[in-house]
């Protein structure tokens, strides 16, 4: 029985530890927003259609249908997006994402891996939707921020 015991606490202890790095690199004082081009009629987003947005589920708007574009530059981004804006694991994001694409058609967002060519994208089309961090949207006065999705 002890033995059981050690290794249960080995696991745990083991299992806590990975976790720490992921942690020790998300907090650093940044703020997560969600972002929209300046010319989107788009002046406010409730929880619920950001998340709906970001599983491929149509929000309209009044120039038609919102869509997302995913933006994984980086992987704090990835983390706090599974974390805190659709609130699952990427395992069942992505299950559920697929099932919604088999069983009714719908695309799941797409997703950009280059900060620069997202922030262009969102810039030059007003009916999507993103997530990036507040600092580098500075440079961009052809962007607006809809609501503050974290913050440290």
């Amino acid at each position: 029985m002890n033995r059981v015991r050690a290794a249960g606490l080995l696991l745990a202890l083991i299992l806590a530890g990975q976790g720490a790095p992921l942690r020790a690199q998300v907090f650093r004082g940044d703020t997560l927003v969600l972002v929209v081009s300046a010319s989107s009629a788009v002046t406010s987003l409730d929880a619920i259609d950001v998340k709906r947005l970001f599983m491929g589920i149509p929000v309209a708007s009044g120039d038609g249908n919102l869509h997302a574009l995913l933006n994984f530059s980086d992987e704090r981004l990835r983390a706090l997006f599974y974390q805190h804006i659709v609130g699952m694991t990427q395992g069942m994001y992505e299950r559920r994402t697929m099932a919604l694409t088999l069983e009714q058609g719908r695309r799941a967002p797409a997703t950009v891996d280059e900060d620069a060519e997202l922030l262009a994208r969102v810039a030059g089309d007003p009916l999507a939707v993103s997530f990036a961090w507040r600092r580098h949207l500075a440079e961009h006065p052809d962007l607006r921020v809809v609501r503050v999705l974290w913050r440290e």
